[in-house]
């Protein structure tokens, strides 16, 4: 496993990143249900819980219009995701 955002390695009992300290799970924003480092979709209610640059597949919020780690232009990527 790795953290979704800065890529380093985790262990899966973690529950924030030894490199980034960013959370490694985030809640669904429609039921709430935790999804982990590795899901982008809710299990529970497929769900988009986190949304990935398409060139370096770092996470990113639907309000960034450049990646912070790669430094994509990010306008066409969110038209398509209907954002």
């Amino acid at each position: 496993m790795v953290c979704p955002y800065c890529f380093a390695p985790v262990q899966p009992a973690w529950t924030v990143c030894n490199t980034c300290s960013k959370p490694l799970s985030a809640p669904c924003p429609h039921c709430g249900a935790p999804a982990g480092p590795d899901d982008d979709i809710c299990a529970k209610c497929r769900a988009v819980v986190r949304y990935r640059c398409p060139a370096c597949a770092a996470v990113v919020a639907p309000s960034v219009k450049r990646c912070e780690r790669c430094g994509a232009k990010l306008k066409e990527f969110w038209k398509s995701q209907g954002l």
